[in-house]
C-alpha cells in the first residue's frame, strides 16, 4: 500500500478528505492528517509518504512554503495542492516545486480520484523501473544506456551486438492522444522505413518504448528513407497512427543517454508542434536557456481591444504572435497552458465587465480552461481561444453592420477613463489616424478628443449624482491628472461646476 498524508487547517475538510474517496481501493492508506504547515513538514520528513494532499492557506507555515521546504530537504514524493481559488502566482511556484495537481475547493470527488489514480500508476511505473535496472540481458543493458545509470564495457556491448560507431534513440506514441496508448507502434514504424531493428532493440522506460538504432551507414540509410517519407504525399506503412521523436546521432555508448534525453524532451514538447506533424528530431529542440516570460496582461489588453473593435484579422494576428512567443525557448507545456488559461480568463472577465448585460449563455471559466488544458497541441488550444473570443464578440455586437465611427464611439464610451489617443486607436480599427479622424468628425459632428471629453463628462455626471466620491477622485478616475482642467471641461459642457451639479443636477445639454 502507498501512503498519503493530508494537511488542511479546517477540521471538517480534513475529515472529509479521509472519506471522500475509497483510499484502500486505490491501494493507498492515510498515514497522517494534520492541520498546519509546520506539522505537515515534520511528518513528511518522518513518514516519507508517497503522496501529500496539501492545503495552501494554513496558519504559520503555509502549504506552498511547506512544499518548497520539503523539496529542499530531499523529499521526492508527489503533491496535490488544495486551494480555495485559482492563483497564478501559487501555480507558478507549484510548477517549480514539481507539484502534480492543483485542485480548487470545493474538491470534486471524481477529479481527486482521477488524480490519485494517475499518481498511483506513476508510482507503480517508478517501482517497475527500479526492478528493470536489476534485470540481466540486452533489455537491461539498453535500459542502462538510455538512462545513464551505469556504463557498459566494450565486451558487454559486443556480446549483445551493440558495439557501433554511431547511435540514435527513437521513441513514439499514438498520434491520437485520446487513445492513451504508446505500445506496439515503434517496431512496425521503424521497419516500414527499412531500419535494421528487431524487437530486442526496443525496451520500455517510464512506460514508453524506446529503440536504439546504430551504425553510421544504417543511420544514413534511415535518414534517407525518412526524408523520402516526409516528401511523400502518403505516410509510410506503420506511421498512420504514430508520432515519432528522434534524438540526435551520437558516436559513443556513454552518449546514448543524450540522444535518449532528446527524444524524451521532444515527445514532452509535442504540444508545441503543428497539427498533423508526425516526426520531430533534434532540430526541433528549443534553444537552451530560460524562455522569456509571456506578458499575459499585454495580450489580454490587446485581445480585449480587438473584440471591442470587432477586428477579427488583428485578433488572429495577435494569436499568431502569441503562438510564436510560446514556442520560442525552453518553455514547459504546463507553463504555456497556464498562460493561455490566464489570458482567456482575463479577457472573458474584462469583456464581461464592459458588456455586463450582454455576456450570457457561456459556460463557466472552469470548463473552458479545462478544454485548454486538455488540448492535444498549441494549434488546437489557440483555435479554441479564437472561436471563444469571436463568440464573445458576436454576442456583444449584435449589429455587425455598424460603421467604424459607431464602433469607435462605443469603444470610447466603455473605455473613456483610459488614456485614449486617436493615433493608437486607429490601427485597432484598421485605419490610419488622419483618415479616421476625418471620418469621425463628419459622422459625429465633433472631433475625437471632443467626443472623448463628452463621454468622460457624462460618466462624471453619473458618478456625481450617484456616489460620494470627491471631485478630485472622480477627475483622477476619469483620466484627468489636473483637477482644475477637469473643472474647466465640466463647466464648459454642463454649464455649472461639479460641486454645483452635485447639489442641483442639471439637465443634460442638447449637443
Amino acid at each position: 500500500m502507498y501512503k498519503v498524508l493530508i494537511a488542511d487547517d479546517e477540521l471538517p475538510i480534513l475529515e472529509g478528505l479521509r472519506t471522500i474517496i475509497d483510499w484502500n481501493a486505490l491501494g493507498v492508506t492515510v498515514c497522517a492528517a494534520v492541520q498546519d504547515g509546520e506539522t505537515a513538514l515534520a511528518r513528511i520528513e518522518e513518514l516519507q509518504p508517497d503522496l501529500v494532499l496539501m492545503d495552501l492557506r494554513m496558519p504559520g507555515l503555509d502549504g506552498m512554503d511547506a512544499i518548497e521546504a520539503a523539496r529542499r530537504h530531499g523529499y521526492e514524493g508527489y503533491f496535490i495542492i488544495l486551494s480555495g481559488a485559482a492563483d497564478f502566482s501559487y501555480a507558478q511556484r507549484a510548477i517549480r516545486s514539481r507539484t502534480s495537481y492543483y485542485l480548487t475547493k470545493p474538491i470534486d470527488e471524481d477529479e481527486l480520484e482521477d488524480a490519485v489514480k494517475t499518481i498511483v500508476t506513476e508510482l507503480d511505473t517508478r517501482n517497475r523501473r527500479r526492478t528493470q535496472a536489476e534485470r540481466h540481458g540486452k533489455a537491461s543493458l539498453l535500459f542502462r544506456l538510455f538512462t545513464g545509470i551505469s556504463t557498459a564495457s566494450s565486451d558487454e556491448l559486443a556480446e549483445y551486438g551493440l558495439l557501433a560507431d554511431a547511435y540514435r534513440v527513437v521513441t513514439c506514441e499514438s498520434y491520437d492522444l485520446t487513445l492513451n496508448r504508446s505500445g506496439g507502434h515503434l517496431l512496425p514504424l521503424l521497419q516500414g522505413l527499412g531500419a535494421a531493428v528487431t524487437a530486442d532493440d526496443i525496451t520500455v522506460v517510464e512506460n514508453r518504448e524506446y529503440a536504439l538504432l546504430r551504425g553510421r551507414a544504417a543511420l544514413q540509410q534511415f535518414d534517407a528513407a525518412l526524408l523520402a517519407a516526409r516528401r511523400s504525399p502518403q505516410l509510410p506503412h506503420g506511421w498512420g497512427d504514430a508520432f515519432a521523436a528522434l534524438g540526435r546521432v551520437v558516436s559513443a555508448p556513454d552518449e546514448v543517454v543524450v540522444s535518449y534525453c532528446d527524444a524524451t524532451k521532444l515527445m514532452q514538447r509535442r504540444f508545441f508542434y503543428p497539427a498533423g506533424r508526425h516526426v520531430a528530431d533534434e532540430r526541433d529542440l528549443p534553444a537552451e536557456g530560460a524562455a522569456a516570460p509571456i506578458d499575459a496582461a499585454r495580450y489580454s489588453k490587446l485581445l480585449t481591444d480587438c473584440l471591442q473593435a470587432q477586428n477579427e484579422p488583428l485578433l488572429h494576428t495577435l494569436l499568431d504572435e502569441l503562438k510564436t512567443d510560446l514556442t520560442v525557448g525552453d518553455r514547459s507545456v504546463s507553463t504555456a497552458k497556464l498562460r493561455l488559461g490566464e489570458i482567456y480568463v482575463t479577457v472573458r472577465q474584462q469583456i464581461g465587465y464592459l458588456y455586463k448585460n450582454d455576456m450570457t449563455n457561456f459556460s463557466g471559466e472552469g470548463a473552458s480552461v479545462r478544454q485548454i488544458d486538455e488540448a492535444p497541441n498549441l494549434h488546437t488550444a489557440l483555435d479554441f481561444l479564437a472561436r471563444q473570443f469571436m463568440a464573445f464578440s458576436a454576442q456583444v455586437h449584435t449589429n455587425s453592420a455598424d460603421d467604424v465611427v459607431t464602433r469607435v464611439q462605443r469603444y470610447i464610451d466603455r473605455n473613456c477613463a483610459q488614456p485614449l489617443k486617436l493615433e493608437e486607436l486607429a490601427p485597432l480599427f484598421g485605419y490610419n489616424a488622419s483618415y479616421l479622424g476625418k471620418l469621425f468628425r463628419e459622422k459625429a459632428q465633433c472631433s475625437f478628443n471632443e467626443y472623448l471629453d463628452r463621454a468622460r463628462i457624462e460618466q462624471a455626471k453619473a458618478m456625481l449624482s450617484g456616489g460620494s466620491k470627491r471631485v478630485y477622485e472622480i477627475a483622477q478616475e476619469l483620466g484627468y491628472k489636473d483637477v482644475d482642467y477637469f473643472h474647466k471641461k465640466f463647466k464648459k459642457y454642463v454649464g455649472v461646476s461639479p460641486n454645483e451639479y452635485r447639489r442641483t443636477p442639471a439637465e443634460p445639454p442638447k449637443w
